[in-house]
């Protein structure tokens, strides 16, 4: 699908707006865990690179975790991580979309993994290893806090949420609600 600059544009609004709806749904409501908001919110990245372009999906991919914080789900301790989620997102979006091309090879889905694990391995080094060598200053509860949910986590949210777009975006096209 090759979308025209003003429908990129709006899709990218939509996308940025159902992230910050998820992202205070699974603040306000209690019991919602990190791998639901995060697999549904990793699936709003790889929809807005498989709806859009690149170009467009980085946006959303840089605003998420910026929205994350304003609207209070990333603690303003945690606010100094901001830029390495944002990276870790880029990746996510600008490998997968290496691999995009066809909706019915299963490069899509080899992108995904890909994606997922380089999203995962930044997200891991950067707060075992980069936030100490970058002296961020963070205290220790928040250092901690960040290896956990930097894990293993973040990998499988990735590639829950990628798997799901994908098959989102198969089911669209393949029932000609949008052109692939």
């Amino acid at each position: 699908m090759k979308p025209n600059k003003t429908f990129s544009i709006i899709l990218s609004g939509i996308f940025i707006a159902l992230a910050i709806v998820i992202q205070y749904v699974g603040k306000t409501i209690p019991g919602i865990s990190q791998l639901i908001i995060g697999s549904i919110i990793n699936c709003i990245l790889i929809s807005s690179c498989l709806y859009t372009s690149a170009y467009y999906a980085s946006i959303v991919a840089v605003f998420t975790p910026i929205t994350a914080f304003l609207t209070a789900v990333i603690p303003a301790a945690q606010g100094p991580f901001i830029p390495f989620i944002s990276i870790a997102n880029l990746f996510l979006v600008l490998i997968f979309s290496l691999f995009k091309s066809s909706y019915k090879s299963p490069f899509i889905f080899i992108g995904i993994i890909i994606a997922a694990i380089f999203k995962f391995l930044f997200l891991y080094i950067s707060a075992n290893y980069l936030i100490k060598f970058l002296d961020l200053n963070l205290p220790v509860k928040i250092q901690e806090a960040l290896k956990i949910s930097m894990g293993i986590t973040q990998l499988i949210t990735s590639l829950i949420g990628g798997f799901l777009a994908a098959l989102l975006y198969r089911m669209f096209v393949n029932r000609k609600v949008i052109n692939g």
